[in-house]
């Protein structure tokens, strides 16, 4: 019998060859021999990987792989845009995959209520491991939209209580229970280990989505130099860092075929070159981004993270779908409504969405240090546009100083 490295394999198949070693080593592949440290792979085995022509063949994507990251959506499972019906009915067959895979598909288009239905009606009794945190984290985003603390907290206590068998689920739970944490942008709850940029003893599957996480987590000590009025110049200098992160994670999630980990990891980076004022480096990132989620309708990851990009974001959207960024634009104001109330509740904060997305966009480069009159050439208006945009904007907030500022956006 011939044989074929696990690169082989995951070129023929078109697997992310992390993907490929999992199910080595939970013996889901026949025939395979481990040599040394090597795993190598029949070449009569006839799996084949998710792509156009076999959408729809799961095989290689079975119960042992279902089990390792609780948002299958952000694997690789959904490596082409387009597919998410086609893959919910596939597994149909996988019982509380195929939930799990339908009320994240719901979430990310925007569909809550759906969402919420089939966590609260299927998936909140499971004893699967995953699929219980997989249900908290989505019942957790559903009470941001809600607006509703005591559902959101509900969340994470049981999220925060699930039994762990080994030190491996704890590690996993640990990182799940501070990434919920981050929905509020708080990011102090983050394991040490994974501060330092160790993901070992996550699964390999969750990978794709565990770096979005990790360049987020440096994305909110950034908002935390802004709210504690430190120079501009560091704030900037934490943006060029984030940005030059993302672009090689960027390359790697193309490589792997990780759709949705993608257009978030598009998404921080365009924030990064925008706050930077580096906006068609921005709108780059953005158009791409829209490309990857329209055919789905994935709006969520766009309402999530329309705030930070003032009209950039709008600007972009329209020009490829302007019935896109209406539903944007719904999600993002219902998102909003619910999630100032919460984040000014749980963490005692003073955000508000009061500010129209011009006193925002000139409050945001205000308090990074610039001055009026350049403030007014980055945005291509008036000095006493920005002037008047500061004035309401301090009023509204009560703010004496445009420092101040900061504590608000």
């Amino acid at each position: 019998m011939e044989y074929m490295s696990t690169y082989e394999a995951s070129q023929q198949w078109k697997i992310a060859p992390e993907f490929i070693l999992i199910q080595c080593k939970k013996g889901m592949i026949p025939g395979a021999l481990k040599i040394g440290e090597t795993w190598m792979l029949p070449i009569t085995d006839r799996r084949r990987g998710c792509d156009s022509e076999t959408m729809g063949n799961v095989d290689h994507m079975d119960a042992g792989v279902l089990r390792e990251c609780p948002f299958l959506l952000l694997t690789n499972v959904y490596c082409l845009p387009g597919s998410g019906d086609d893959l919910v009915k596939t597994y149909k067959k996988h019982p509380e995959a195929g939930l799990l895979l339908e009320a994240e598909l719901a979430y990310f288009r925007g569909e809550n209520e759906k969402t919420y239905d089939l966590v609260t009606r299927f998936l909140l009794n499971s004893a699967n491991f995953v699929t219980r945190i997989g249900a908290r984290m989505l019942l957790a985003l559903c009470a941001m939209y809600q607006g509703s603390v005591p559902l959101w907290e509900d969340a994470k206590n049981h999220l925060a209580a699930i039994p762990c068998q080994n030190e491996e689920e704890t590690r996993q739970r640990d990182f799940w229970v501070a990434t919920n944490d981050s929905m509020l942008f708080d990011g102090t709850g983050f394991p040490e280990w994974f501060q330092r940029g160790s993901f070992g003893g996550l699964p390999f599957d969750s990978y794709p989505f565990v770096r979005f996480v990790y360049v987020k987590y440096w994305y909110l000590k950034s908002e935390e130099v802004l709210l504690e009025q430190r120079e501009g110049e560091h704030y900037l200098g934490i943006m060029k860092t984030i940005s030059a992160v993302c672009e090689p994670l960027i390359s790697q999630s193309q490589a792997e075929k990780t759709v949705l980990s993608e257009i978030y990891l598009r998404l921080i980076c365009a924030i990064a070159y925008h706050n930077r004022c580096e906006d068609e480096m921005a709108a780059a990132h953005l158009d791409r981004a829209i490309e990857l989620a329209l055919p789905d309708k994935l709006f969520s990851p766009f309402a999530e993270y329309r705030r930070p990009m003032d009209f950039l974001m709008d600007e972009r959207l329209e020009a490829q779908d302007p019935q896109a960024l209406q539903e944007v634009k719904r999600l993002n104001k219902k998102l909003l409504d619910g999630w100032v109330t919460m984040h000014n509740q749980v963490l005692q904060r003073t955000k508000t969405n009061d500010l129209t997305i011009r006193e925002r966009e000139v409050s945001r480069l205000a308090v990074s240090g610039f001055t009026n009159l350049e403030i007014a050439e980055q945005l291509h208006i008036s000095i006493n546009t920005v002037k008047q945009a500061l004035r309401h904007a301090m009023d509204k907030t009560g703010c004496n100083k445009r420092s101040e500022l900061s504590k608000y956006l």
